[in-house]
Order: structure tokens, then sequence, then C-alpha cells
């Protein structure tokens, strides 16, 4: 096969998975009944960020395979009091994270400690793997049977509004 027969047939590959990509998206969105933005014409990025923001997609949480000390799931978006490990007589004892994104990886971004917002959303984040034994942590068989070093646990709305208020 000669270097341009090649090429074709791989823009031919390419362009199949592009359009059953955008026959995926297009059909998620009128599941959730958001037909206004699909037409044959539509392209992928248009009709999966038409589906990324969609409420239902965005606001429904997905695991990040990791239980807190207490055995709960940890979810993207949940917010962990931790303990604090170094600079008490600045934050406290325990310090609020969220679990955020960083590409694939669960992410904890600071929000705030005992004594208050202290320093800016996101100023110290670490990955939440960090928690873990990290020998545990790459040979375990069932990830959700592991329990962080530290005694981190997933607060609540109700927990976290209180704690906000204070």
């Amino acid at each position: 096969m000669s270097k341009k027969e090649d090429m074709e047939a791989k823009n031919r590959e390419i362009h199949h998975w592009k359009d059953k990509a955008i026959l995926l998206a297009g059909h998620a969105l009128r599941l959730l009944g958001k037909t206004d933005n699909i037409g044959s014409e539509a392209s992928v990025d248009e009709a999966l960020t038409e589906l990324i923001n969609t409420s239902e997609i965005r606001n429904s949480k997905e695991s990040t395979g990791l239980c807190d000390a207490k055995g709960r799931e940890i979810f993207f978006g949940d917010r962990l009091r931790k303990p604090v490990d170094c600079n008490e007589e600045f934050h406290g004892s325990w310090a609020i994270y969220e679990v955020r994104r960083q590409g694939a990886t669960p992410l904890l971004a600071y929000l705030r400690s005992e004594m208050g917002r202290l320093l800016p959303e996101g100023y110290l984040a670490a990955p939440l793997a960090d928690e873990y034994d990290r020998k545990m942590f790459c040979f375990a068989r069932d990830p959700k049977k592991l329990r962080p070093m530290d005694d981190i646990e997933v607060i609540g709305e109700t927990e976290w509004k209180e704690i906000e208020s204070e």
C-alpha cells in the first residue's frame, strides 16, 4: 500500500469514528430532550459540548473508585474533611478540600480550614491518591477496599453549609 493509499484509509477511519461520535452525542441529547442544536451539519465539538453542559450530565456524580476512612465512596465534587498535617497554628486541626478532576486524576483542592478561608480556593492541591499507602494503592485488586492513611471523611451538604456559615 502506498503512502497516499495509507493516508486515505486513515482519513476514512477518522471520518467513520467522527460520524459515530456525532451520532452518539446526538442520540444522548435526544434522550435528554435537548434537540435544539442537533442538525445534519453538527460538529463533534458542538454536539459533545452541548452534551457535557447539559445539567443532567454535569450534576451526576462520578466515583473516584476510592473510599473515605469510614468506607463511604468518594465522588468527584465531594468535599472532604482532612486533618491538617502542618501549620496547625495557622489552619487549626482540619481543612476542607473539594475533589476535582485534573485530566483523569482526582485532585484535592483546598476550600477552607478550621480557622476560615485563609488562602484562595484551590491554592493548596494534591492528588487524592497521595492520601493512601502507595504500595497498597498500586497493587489493590479492589481500590474501594482501601482506606486513607489519615482520618479523611466525606462531609455532606448540610455539614458544609454549617461550616461555611461560621
